[in-house]
């Protein structure tokens, strides 16, 4: 979790998204396991870090980005850094990982209200033809572009005239 010393990151992101499910036990899988989120506090002051940590109970704080984004036992990248500094991070997480599909950071809620989207996760998605789509779950985590391709393709018409249309995935 990149940037959690400030307000946003902090109070919004760790303390009443992270933190809260650490301390109801994590969250159910549909399998009946349980995944309890283990987050390393990434910024530039580790004293604010070890602070920030010591007050929630999180063990792991890190200055060094490109070493927390080269374990690969964490796999997921989550930042709150500053909007003018974000795409330059979260590039670096993509490429750290091998991601080499277009992403795109929607800083400003474009593309979420384009869609008229109500969900997270949502995975968006335009093919070569420009028809545009969403993939949303109010309870499943999108898996990857795979389950996209294995899953959508051969699509079903464009529902609009500009060729817009969205699935719901179904939970997993």
């Amino acid at each position: 979790m990149n940037g959690v010393t400030g307000r946003m990151g902090l109070n919004q992101h760790l303390v009443r998204s992270i933190v809260a499910i650490r301390q109801q036990g994590g969250v159910t899988l549909p399998s009946g396991g349980t995944v309890v989120p283990d987050p390393i506090l990434v910024g530039r002051s580790e004293a604010k870090l070890r602070e920030i940590a010591r007050a929630h109970g999180i063990a792991r704080v890190s200055t060094d980005l490109d070493s927390c984004l080269a374990n690969p036992a964490d796999a997921i990248y989550f930042d709150a850094t500053l909007t003018n500094v974000r795409a330059a991070n979260v590039r670096r997480a993509l490429e750290r990982r091998g991601i080499d599909y277009p992403v795109a950071i929607d800083n400003d809620y474009t593309v979420w209200s384009a869609f008229a989207n109500h969900y997270w996760p949502a995975l968006y998605f335009a093919d070569a033809q420009g028809a545009s789509g969403i993939i949303t779950s109010a309870k499943a985590s999108i898996s990857s572009p795979k389950w996209l391709s294995s899953n959508c393709w051969p699509r079903p018409e464009p529902a609009t005239s500009a060729g817009n249309w969205s699935r719901s995935m179904p939970a997993v």
